[in-house]
């Protein structure tokens, strides 16, 4: 099949979209979720205001409410049209994304502030977990070389917060609610979005019209660098100072008064292109 110029060999050769067009039929993704969440992590109205000071309230009110109802088949079509090269959607009415706007907007979450970075070494994780949570994790885990707590030993250990807690307490419930689950324009800012060892570009200029701007033809090249979409947790192992490490992307993001895109032209419905 031919290769067109703007699809870089190094991501397209496995791509799913790739193997459709060249008659490969895929199955549709299964979609996980924490669906009996509520139910096993009970909320406590004790945790709002540690949440609100925390900047989560929003988030953690939306969780409450339910979550929504997963289709399958347009999450995995969506899947099959994003393009690591743009961190796009490529859809037939032109590009769309995941904004920086959408994050606060419908998440409640700031976008502005320090990147959420530092070090990460697993040594000694336990003993963090421990004063984390003020509680000791089971004996069968102390000595397992896995790096993570059981969903299934939170669920047990904090599912509902004792009608007479302490402060300390609540908060360690709390902590363990938040773990199960899991900011001018700055919309426009053209910058890294930093998670410990993770990088990835908002590039909202590819997608102008989700800001009601037109769209500019063709868009500018920006590269969202091969090496950032191979950095990964298991292969290097040895990096655990992800603040030292990403450096420069955090110093680009610390200059935000400086990425704005700059677009002073509306959209109107029938000029897509300029």
């Amino acid at each position: 099949m031919a290769q067109f110029h703007l699809l870089d060999p190094h991501y397209d050769e496995h791509h799913r979209g790739r193997l459709t067009a060249e008659g490969e039929v895929l199955p549709v993704l299964r979609v996980r979720t924490h669906d009996r969440f509520l139910e096993e992590m009970r909320y406590d109205e004790r945790y709002t205001p540690l949440l609100q000071r925390a900047g989560l309230d929003v988030l953690s009110y939306q969780v409450r409410r339910g979550l929504p109802t997963f289709n399958p088949a347009a999450l995995t079509a969506l899947v099959d049209r994003w393009r690591p090269e743009t961190h796009t959607f490529h859809l037939p009415c032109g590009e769309m994304t995941v904004t920086l706007e959408d994050c606060q907007k419908i998440l409640g979450l700031s976008i502005m502030g320090r990147p959420v970075t530092g070090q990460a070494s697993p040594g000694g994780w336990r003993q963090r977990v421990e004063a984390f949570l003020g509680r000791l994790l089971p004996d069968e885990l102390r000595g397992s070389h896995n790096t993570g707590v059981p969903l299934t030993w939170l669920r047990q250990s904090f599912g509902q917060c004792p009608p007479g807690a302490d402060e300390q307490t609540v908060g360690y419930h709390c902590r363990a609610w938040i773990l199960h689950l899991f900011d001018e324009n700055l919309y426009l800012m053209r910058c890294p979005l930093i998670c410990f060892y993770a990088v990835e570009y908002h590039l909202p200029h590819r997608v102008a019209r989700q800001f009601g701007l037109r769209q500019e033809f063709p868009v500018e090249p920006f590269s969202t660098s091969i090496e950032l979409h191979k950095f990964d947790r298991q292969r290097q192992k040895k990096v655990t100072d992800f603040e030292t490490h990403h450096r420069d992307y955090i110093d680009e993001w610390d200059q935000q008064g400086d990425l704005n895109y700059e677009n002073d032209q509306a959209h109107t419905n029938y000029n897509f292109r300029s």
